[in-house]
């Protein structure tokens, strides 16, 4: 067991603490989503989330670097054919489910913010 719980961590929890091969508990802390699979809901518990970054005020803009354009295209299909658990801010849609069409709604974002038609 890796018992971490009620000690003020913040951040993100990374993937690879699944491969420590110890099962973490990191309730009552102010660790954000997305959390990682190998960790169960009653090892996350309660979480301050109030301090943890909301989407991008541009919607589209996956990287928070202010400008919606491929570097973006590239994150989401990172997401998608990577498995991992992708940021609600992925979901542009609105469908819960992060796949193609997001895709196809961030290249029409690009789009629209250079005044190029749509495909």
């Amino acid at each position: 067991f890796l018992q971490l719980q009620n000690n003020q961590l913040s951040g993100i929890i990374p993937e690879e603490i699944c491969n420590a091969g110890a099962i973490p508990n990191v309730s009552n802390n102010n660790l954000c989503p997305p959390y990682p699979d190998c960790i169960s809901q009653s090892h996350i518990d309660s979480q301050d989330i109030s301090e943890c970054n909301q989407c991008s005020e541009s919607i589209g803009d996956l990287n928070y670097d202010g400008i919606v354009n491929v570097v973006d295209i590239i994150l989401i299909v990172n997401c998608i054919i990577s498995n991992n658990r992708c940021e609600i801010c992925y979901d542009l849609t609105g469908d819960s489910i992060i796949n193609v069409m997001d895709i196809i709604a961030l290249i029409n974002i690009i789009l629209d913010n250079n005044r190029i038609s749509k495909f």
